[in-house]
């Protein structure tokens, strides 16, 4: 993940920033800004050069493309760096311009790091320093030549918008990081709630549009929140649940919850046998109350608000799911916020999609797991049915004001099931829908692996390594054995899953926890089956349609897809900005760690052959022979309106091994 050269970087851009860009006049910038700032470059630099597939820009290799850049070159900044690095060119060629800079550290990834400082290099005139807001512009400009000219103008505006949202909200969570100097990352719940700077090739990774800034600290992880979830009581006939069993529904929510609610509805006067619980998050709750479905099924009874029940959750680190550590109940809660790109609420499909995977992990999971290889599976959902409240509605109406073909406008809002447009209903659905995730885990040894590769405000150590010295007593073991073993119990168990039973995890960094023992890698989880795909031509598949899934079920990929989701979300994203985390530490290539896995694809390759597993070996062969592997292309997306389906551009393999 991010990793920032602080001592240098804060120096030069003091020396570098134009002061009325951050609206000061007399203040210095505060840390806080400069960490947030530093980070959103990185990020956006990083997913423009992968993008747009300027791979290597090292001033030696873009000059060999393009030899008459030569005479424009600055070969050194007036500026007082105490260091020589690796100068790069980065083209931007709709605009005309290129940007020089250097980097700390060249990533075989890229996930370079930069010195902040940038010249822009135009056309007929001088090469100029330029700030870091600028720099920024500029991005923001060329990137926009990839939409439509008509909406290119609300596209920056958007990207302009939601860059600044994120790099707002970051400053304040380096901030609360910055002051809190007693935290350290010794449990699974700090873990979750340190992921400052996010996904390392985002253009605004903590975008969260819909929070005011006083909100973030009652409901935002990267503030330390906690709260109690608020509980709607849901009339029967209006909830729609899937379970996996009678058990699984029955614990979703504790005993305790379920007696202050019945105390409460019988306070009311409401027969509490009639109605289900839906738990909400608190901002939801809220929001909920302003939709007019919602409004008139309260004042009919047909949902009853109970208020803020039991314990306190943690938000986690993708914030709007929750986790209670005393009996690790958990919960992937709507949330109106747009979060980078997408509001986060459940549809239905992606509910249905969610417990359709988890019906043939449940139906599988001794075949699936093992002591070191763990699935976190989802238990049921539930929901408000939407279109059968509207239709009471206007029975309601009929009723109570004698419809006729003179009634009022209002009356008429929803004057038949159709009235409510599809769009509204589904809309409607989604912010009421709750996913159930229990999560069974040893939080004084677990910990999300997408936190463990920032660095802690004010150090260049990866929590990583600090996590790792704290089981080890206080040592760090050979991180090429480290990375070994980690490999067999990630990479390996995805192989095999996928091979034997078409499953493929959304296994990005977010999603995976790691537990470890003396320091080294112990069982792996994967969690969030929202994005599992299943290869439909698994032969496995067949034995579940009809008995665990229907034929149609939107968990069902083709082979290639699935294929790709395991390159991308695994190889790229998780391993990559692993192997980037480890080598950037110890100053060493990251070639020398991508060899390590290279060994292991072979190993595991022969003991497939020797196992008569030709499947198995065709995947390992895939991925070490094919020349690249996909990655998402979040920049350009964002702009192409393309953030629920984005993009996926092909970049280098480091796996790759030319065939003998």
């Amino acid at each position: 993940m991010s990793s920032i050269d602080t001592h240098q970087n804060q120096k030069i851009m003091q020396q570098t920033t134009d002061i009325e860009d951050f609206e000061l006049t007399e203040n210095p910038i505060s840390d806080a800004k400069k960490w947030a700032l530093a980070a959103s470059i990185q990020a956006i630099l990083n997913s423009y050069l992968r993008e747009t597939k300027q791979f290597d820009p090292r001033i030696s290799a873009v000059i060999e493309k393009f030899p008459l850049l030569d005479n424009k070159m600055i070969s050194r900044l007036d500026i007082n760096i105490e260091e020589s690095y690796d100068m790069i060119l980065i083209q931007l060629p709709f605009t005309g311009r290129w940007i020089q800079t250097e980097v700390t550290y060249y990533s075989l990834i890229g996930q370079h790091h930069y010195i902040y400082y940038f010249v822009c290099i135009e056309q007929e005139q001088s090469p100029a320093i330029i700030t870091a807001y600028q720099l920024i512009n500029y991005m923001i400009e060329e990137v926009s030549h990839y939409t439509d000219s008509q909406a290119r103008d609300s596209q920056k505006q958007q990207m302009v918008d939601r860059i600044g949202n994120s790099l707002t909200k970051m400053e304040y969570y380096y901030d609360h990081h910055l002051a809190d100097h007693g935290l350290d990352c010794n449990d699974y719940i700090y873990s979750e709630q340190s992921l400052i700077a996010g996904h390392p090739f985002h253009p605004f990774p903590k975008s969260s549009e819909g929070f005011a800034i006083p909100e973030l600290t009652l409901y935002s992880p990267e503030m330390g929140a906690s709260f109690q979830l608020f509980y709607i009581a849901v009339q029967s006939i209006y909830i729609e649940e899937h379970w996996l069993d009678e058990q699984t529904r029955q614990e979703a929510i504790s005993s305790s919850i379920y007696q202050q609610a019945t105390d409460l509805l019988h306070a009311k006067g409401v027969q509490a046998d009639q109605y289900h619980l839906l738990p909400m998050h608190p901002w939801q709750a809220k929001y909920i109350q302003t939709l007019p479905i919602v409004e008139q099924a309260i004042q009919s009874q047909y949902l009853v608000l109970l208020g803020s029940l039991g314990d306190e959750l943690y938000p986690t680190s993708s914030v709007r799911t929750v986790w209670n550590p005393k009996d690790h109940r958990g919960y992937k809660l709507p949330l109106h916020i747009r979060i980078t790109n997408l509001i986060r609420e459940n549809t239905i499909e992606q509910a249905k999609r969610t417990i359709d995977a988890a019906r043939i992990i449940h139906h599988k999971r001794t075949a699936i797991e093992s002591n070191h290889f763990k699935v976190l599976t989802e238990t049921g959902y539930s929901s408000v049915k939407v279109g059968t409240l509207s239709t009471q509605w206007t029975t309601d109406l009929a009723e109570n004001h004698k419809v006729n073909d003179s009634k009022s406008a209002t009356d008429n809002q929803f004057n038949s099931s159709t009235a409510m447009t599809l769009a509204q209903q589904e809309q409607w659905t989604a912010a009421m829908t709750v996913i159930y995730r229990p999560q069974q885990i040893d939080p004084e040894h677990t910990y999300v692996v997408a936190s463990l590769l920032e660095s802690a405000p004010n150090t260049n150590e990866p929590k990583l390594i600090s996590v790792i010295r704290q089981h080890a007593e206080d040592t760090v073991p050979h991180l090429s054995t480290w990375l070994s073993k980690y490999t067999e119990i990630t990479l390996l168990s995805l192989l095999r899953v996928f091979t034997d039973y078409g499953i493929s995890f959304e296994a990005h960094l977010q999603n995976s926890l790691i537990s470890l023992k003396d320091g080294m890698p112990d069982c792996y989880y994967v969690r969030d089956l929202e994005g599992v795909s299943i290869d439909r031509t698994c032969p496995s598949v067949e034995e579940w349609i009809q008995t665990l899934i229907e034929q149609d079920s939107h968990v069902l990929y083709d082979h290639e897809t699935s294929w790709l989701r395991t390159g991308y979300y695994f190889v790229v994203n998780h391993l990559g900005s692993l192997i980037h985390t480890i080598a950037a530490y110890e100053q060493r290539s990251e070639q020398h760690y991508w060899n390590i896995v290279q060994q292991q694809l072979l190993i595991w390759r022969t003991q497939a052959a020797l196992e008569g597993n030709s499947s198995l070996c065709h995947h390992i062969e895939s991925l070490l022979h094919v020349k690249t592997l996909p990655a998402k292309a979040n920049f350009i997306s964002c702009f192409q309106a393309k953030g629920d389906h984005p993009s996926f551009i092909a970049i280098p393999n480091p796996l790759y091994l030319a065939k003998s």
